[in-house]
């Protein structure tokens, strides 16, 4: 059997493997909690942010609806709407600065003595950045804005102009006062992304619409430059970009980057499909994306929720290169801590192998050495655990197995060895009881022994009929015989009852000549005291085999006719011969030289049998070899 992977090795690999496994789990919980952690930070870091810009918009658009709303109900704007009258140079400027020139910086007494400050009034002064215009029923737009850009392209004026007559259309009928976004140009040419506050002009006499007021800021204010770079004041993070997207179109504060359109798109794409899953406008969300290479995190909120005009969205960006850069210095420092957890393990796993390993490898050797019959092998109990349990069993088991087989020494001793094999295996049915088998029965026994031992003493005896029935055992087991029992003197074998092993009958006849040629070296031998002569029967058929006896003490044997035959024919011949029955020889086919001796009156059988005697081959003649009978004709 060839040797696989040691205990040893496999325990080592295995701490090692679980250390690793264990160390990778680690890792990629940390990574993912912690662009959890850091995007959730974000996220609301963002909020805040945001939330603030809001509060601030919300401020602002109060101060500019206030304002037009006033505006919208001046006689300049009513006459100019209602009678075509142009309202009078610089207005409403001059009118905002003067008001802003004699007002404190806070409470500023509007037209209706409640809105604005001076801050919120400077804002409406800051130049060419505000719009400002009228539109009458027929859609005419006049544009009061100072510094209005006369060169701006006829396409981009008609688009804007277009836009805005449709955000009138769409408030007509909506309610006074409508904030909405729109793409307008400044005076460079430049679209700018503009906070529009759009009130209806009504006749102070009929009430009928005349037209509206359009008031409109900048949409990046100064909360939304701080939202933009939010991030650069906090552990050296950044916005990758805070912009304002209209109609599918970013509008940064600042120059454009190259990813701008890209941007664009996938934060439309994200809000449509966030839109048709729940068949709403979402208010705002968050995705993951790459821009120009890089991983952001990208993050919309609508700025326009409770307005009937298109929503703008606030959308901003946070890069995730510097997350990136810490998770993956962070994995490198798990990964090192890993290597010297599986070093740290592997010292373990060779210290805790070879406390494990030590005892294992001394039950294999005490197993191999119970295997090649050592059953005294024991192995030490150094422990009060498992291995100890072990090692403690182990030696039971021992102490059971050498008990087993002193019992299996002891029934070889005392019924043949072929028996006690098939009555351990289970081969051999050790109820009482017995069965009809075919077999050839030998006897052998001692001439003269009666007179021979009459002079020796018993230990003599014992020691002549030892050394006799050694040899003549030894001899029965080579020819495949089983010696069923000793009677005295002589000894019974039996072949082809528990196994047959082809012509039993010429294996008996073989086993007999070859006792007679043991028998003769024994006798020449110096070293054997005792010369004896023997004789040998053998009868063939069938006989009874089986366990015979009691309950408590029982043996297997051979009964039957047979089986006296053979006692008697072995009793008939004379020294060192071999006398056969009928029934033996034809089964020989031939095989052995015989004499025949005709019928013979033998004690215990009513009629004469049938004898033959095998002759030794120095007395073979030609006509000694008797023709073989077919084995139909032979009688049982």
């Amino acid at each position: 059997m060839s040797r696989g992977i040691r205990f040893r090795t496999k325990l080592i690999l295995a701490m090692m493997a679980s250390t690793l496994g264990v160390a990778a789990l680690l890792i990629a919980f940390t990574g993912q909690r912690s662009t959890e952690r850091e995007t959730r930070r974000f996220s609301e870091r963002f909020a805040r942010q945001v939330d603030y810009l809001r509060s601030t918009r919300k401020e602002r658009a109060d101060i500019i609806l206030r304002i037009s709303r006033e505006f919208a109900s001046s006689k300049t704007v009513v006459s100019a709407l209602r009678d075509g009258v142009s309202p009078p140079p610089g207005f409403p400027w001059k009118d905002l600065a003067e008001r802003a020139r004699h007002s404190p910086q806070r409470g500023y007494p509007g037209f209706d003595g409640t809105f604005g400050d001076f801050n919120a009034i400077r804002l409406l002064l800051a130049g060419p950045a505000t719009l400002v215009a009228l539109m009458d029923i027929d859609g005419t737009l006049r544009n009061l804005s100072p510094g209005a850009n006369p060169q701006r392209s006829p396409r981009r004026a008609a688009e804007s102009d277009e836009e805005i007559r449709a955000l009138v259309e769409k408030i007509r009928d909506e309610t006074n006062q409508q904030i909405g976004y729109l793409a307008i140009d400044d005076i460079n040419g430049k679209p700018i992304a503009k906070e529009v506050a759009f009130t209806a002009v009504r006749d102070p006499r009929t009430g009928k619409v005349l037209g509206a007021f359009i008031m409109g800021l900048p949409a990046i204010t100064t909360a939304e430059a701080m939202l933009e770079k939010f991030g650069e004041a906090e552990e050296g993070e950044s916005v990758a970009e805070s912009a304002i997207l209209l109609n599918g179109t970013l509008y940064p504060a600042g120059p454009p980057p190259p990813y701008l359109k890209g941007l664009a798109s996938s934060t439309t794409r994200q809000i449509n499909a966030k839109a048709a899953r729940t068949g709403k406008i979402p208010l705002e969300g968050q995705f993951t994306t790459r821009l120009a290479g890089e991983a952001c995190s990208v993050h919309f909120s609508v700025l326009n929720p409770d307005s009937a005009l298109p929503k703008a969205y606030q959308v901003s960006t946070f890069k995730l290169g510097k997350l990136e850069e810490e998770l993956q210095t962070m994995h490198q420092s798990a990964v090192v801590v890993s290597l010297l957890s599986v070093a740290l393990s592997f010292v373990v796993a060779l210290f805790l192998s070879r406390g494990l390993s030590g005892p294992v490898r001394t039950l294999a050797a005490a197993a191999r050495d119970i295997g090649q019959g050592n059953f005294r092998a024991r192995v030490p109990v150094r422990s009060r655990d498992e291995l100890g349990e072990l090692s403690e069993s182990f030696n039971r088991m021992a102490e059971d197995l050498a008990l087993k087989e002193h019992y299996r020494e002891l029934l070889i001793k005392v019924s043949d060895e072929a028996v006690a094999q098939a009555m351990i295996s289970g081969g051999l049915d050790l109820e009482l009881g017995g069965e009809l088998k075919e077999a050839t029965i030998l006897f052998c026994d001692i001439r003269g022994f009666t007179s021979l031992t009459e002079e020796m003493s018993p230990c003599e005896v014992i020691a002549m009929l030892n050394e006799h029935m050694t040899a003549m055992t030894i001899v029965t087991r080579d020819h495949h015989g089983v010696v069923d029992k000793f009677i005295g003197d002589a000894i019974m074998g039996v072949f082809g009852c528990l196994k047959s092993y082809g012509n039993d009958a010429a294996h008996a006849v073989n086993c007999a000549l070859r006792m007679i040629a043991e028998r003769n070296r024994l006798n020449a031998s110096p070293f054997s005291p005792f010369p004896l002569s023997i004789g040998i029967g053998l009868a063939t058929g069938q006989v009874v085999a089986g366990c015979m006896g009691s309950n408590d003490r029982l043996n297997y044997t051979v009964l039957g006719s047979r089986v006296n035959l053979a006692a008697r024919l072995a009793a008939r011949a004379d020294n060192m011969e071999i006398l056969i029955d009928d029934a033996t020889l034809q089964r020989l086919d031939g095989k052995f030289a015989v004499e025949p001796l005709g019928d013979l009156a033998l004690r215990g059988f009513a009629s004469a049998q049938t004898a033959f005697r095998i002759l030794d081959p120095g007395e073979v003649r030609a006509d000694s070899f008797a023709p073989p009978v077919p084995t139909a004709s032979a009688p049982n």
